[in-house]
């Protein structure tokens, strides 16, 4: 198995493609915390609060959704160049 992982890594285009996914990946992570941290910012201990874990993801959810179309638009117009 490891060799045929060594094989992989050995191609250009196979790390060009695992940095992009990587960095891609980080982003969203990293999306996704900034957004938990901003809704939770405004929930004050010991009181209802005002966001709770499904509306934070159901933000998230919405923003993944419009992200991912607005990349299919963008390779829709830049396929026509």
């Amino acid at each position: 198995m490891l060799v045929v992982i060594s094989e992989a890594f050995k191609e250009r285009s196979y790390v060009i493609l695992v940095a992009i996914f990587a960095m891609l990946d980080g982003a969203f992570v990293s999306f996704a915390t900034v957004l938990s941290l901003f809704f939770s910012f405004y929930n004050v201990p010991g009181e209802k609060p005002v966001y709770n874990t499904g509306v934070v993801s159901a933000y998230g959810g919405v923003t993944a959704i419009f992200g991912v179309a607005a990349s299919m638009a963008c390779a829709v117009v830049l396929q026509k160049k």
